[in-house]
């Protein structure tokens, strides 16, 4: 068994999450799609830049997620790092605009 592991960072809607939470984004660039959400078709909003913590937490989390998989016996991890999600968003020009060591 593999387990794969995403964040999909700036490409969420908060009518796709259970607390209404905002998306995040390296930098606070909306991707400009439209997303599914319930009540239909819904432009993306404009995401919340994660602060260096934050981004240091969602690391943390990720780390922590593969020693559970580990814990669990899966035979592999993947971290998803394709399509828009929060990996690929900190290695595209047009999300990521950052200056400071997350930049670039």
């Amino acid at each position: 068994m593999y387990i794969q592991l995403m964040h999909a960072g700036r490409m969420s809607h908060p009518d796709n999450t259970p607390q209404h939470r905002q998306p995040v984004d390296p930098s606070a660039n909306a991707p400009g799609v439209p997303m599914f959400t319930k009540a239909g078709m819904q432009n993306a909003p404009v995401p919340r830049e994660l602060s260096v913590e934050e981004i240091q937490t969602t690391i943390d989390d990720f780390r922590k997620a593969v020693a559970c998989a580990i814990e669990a016996r899966a035979d592999g991890v993947e971290i998803h790092v394709a399509n828009g999600y929060l990996v690929h968003q900190f290695i595209s020009e047009n999300a990521n605009t950052r200056t400071d060591e997350y930049g670039g």
